[in-house]
């Protein structure tokens, strides 16, 4: 007869002799009272970053409220500034309509640049 080559094991083997050896014991208690701690330290940090967090975001929706406001007063229809603008533009299309009509009567007759126009 010839020796064996291997030994035949299976999973649930190698698990019960594994968590019944020993060797592999784990101190569970000091693993959970290290982690409690850096557990706390960690929340007891997130606390204060997130308090001074809330402050930022709370100033920057105030500062983003205020400017909101200030362009709705802005794009008022009925507000001051878009009267102005309005304004302006009405200006501006008259001034146009205007040399438009110099163009065309200097287009006419040129020598009304000298002359000027008659009454």
């Amino acid at each position: 007869m010839t020796a064996p080559l291997g030994v035949e094991l299976t999973l649930g083997d190698i698990v019960s002799q594994g968590l019944l050896s020993d060797e592999h014991r784990i101190p569970w208690r000091k693993i959970g009272d290290g982690f409690l701690s850096q557990l706390t330290a960690i929340s007891e940090n997130l606390d204060r970053e997130a308090a001074s967090t809330l402050a930022q975001v709370r100033g920057t929706l105030q500062k983003a409220n205020t400017a909101v406001e200030g362009a709705n007063l802005l794009l008022d229809p009925r507000g001051r500034t878009v009267m102005q603008v309005q304004d302006a533009a009405d200006d501006l299309a008259a001034t146009a309509a205007r040399l438009r009509d110099l163009s065309e009567r200097v287009d006419r007759d040129p020598t009304i640049l000298i002359r000027g126009r008659r009454r």
